[in-house]
């Protein structure tokens, strides 16, 4: 008898590339094999929910890019990971990235993103766990919004930029850890704004204050305390801490706390990629004021 077409036909699935512009006002699911282009335009409108599906592919148009002002949910896994990409021309800043405004809320998780970034000043909190960014313009992650973002487990290639920047009134030290950078650009973690009582832990990227967002330091306000973890490095320029809480920074002789100047290429390596020079008064240092207080041990 003849042998079945599954012995040595091959099944192929077809991609159907949807191209898409406009505004999204309702609930509207992406998902594999479809490839979906953004050809122009595309904004989740307040009322908007656009669900991305894992495994799904995403092109961006040249010059174009993703605004969120209501709610974008893109969860891939780990074997399914979601990918944004440029639909011809690969190189950073071929399309303007994710910007996030107004109410807007972003849930990326085991994604990839290439030659863009995501930009935040909304007022909801934002999530990135586990996702990849790759050859950036001017920065992968800069997030300065209204709440306690969750930045966890992610890596950054190439950023163009400061690697990543979380600025806000609740700086939550607790959801921001296991981040990595590499390649060319400023391959720091800036934190800037109001913390909130929370563990500052060590991370393979250096975190950083005063570099990507202008003038801003970190304040510990009365009543609450940062404890800062052995082994965390803290590479700054210009601004410092100010503390009318309580910091507690206690490391160890094998894993001291270090902070330090941007340009000490002493700690972790050149962390600019430029020539370096680090000079006393690069940052401003540590400020306490009011009942604040401050235990410093094992720490440089």
């Amino acid at each position: 008898g003849q042998a079945p077409r599954s012995n040595y036909d091959t099944v192929r699935i077809t991609k159907t590339v949807i191209g898409v512009q406009g505004t999204i006002k309702g609930a509207v699911t992406w998902s594999a094999p479809s490839v979906y282009e953004i050809v122009g335009p595309l904004t989740i409108a307040s009322s908007g929910v656009l669900k991305i599906q894992p495994g799904t592919t995403v092109h961006v148009d040249n010059g174009y890019g993703l605004s969120v002002q209501g709610s974008l949910h893109a969860v891939g896994t780990l074997s399914s990971p979601i990918t944004v990409t440029a639909t011809s021309t690969f190189q950073p800043g071929s399309w303007s990235g994710i910007s996030v405004s107004g109410a807007g809320s972003v849930n990326l998780q085991h994604a990839t993103v290439s030659y863009a970034g995501l930009s935040s000043q909304s007022s909801k909190a934002t999530t990135l766990v586990s996702d990849k960014f790759v050859d950036s313009n001017g920065g992968a992650v800069y997030l300065d919004d209204g709440q306690s973002d969750t930045i966890e487990s992610n890596s950054v290639v190439n950023p163009g930029g400061v690697a990543y920047v979380e600025q806000g009134p609740a700086v939550n030290f607790g959801l921001l850890s296991g981040n990595t950078a590499s390649g060319t650009g400023t391959r720091v973690f800036v934190v800037a704004g109001t913390a909130v009582s929370s563990t500052w832990a060590a991370q393979s990227v250096p975190w950083s204050l005063g570099d990507g967002c202008g003038p801003c330091g970190l304040d510990v306000p009365a009543g609450v305390t940062l404890t800062v973890n052995p082994g965390m490095v803290l590479k700054s320029y210009s601004e410092g801490l100010t503390v009318e809480g309580a910091l507690s920074a206690v490391g160890t002789s094998s894993s001291p706390v270090v902070m330090t100047s941007l340009w000490d290429t002493t700690i972790d390596g050149n962390s600019t990629g430029a020539a370096t020079n680090p000079q006393p008064g690069d940052w401003s240092g540590i400020s306490v004021s009011g009942a604040g207080s401050v235990n410093l041990q094992h720490a440089t």
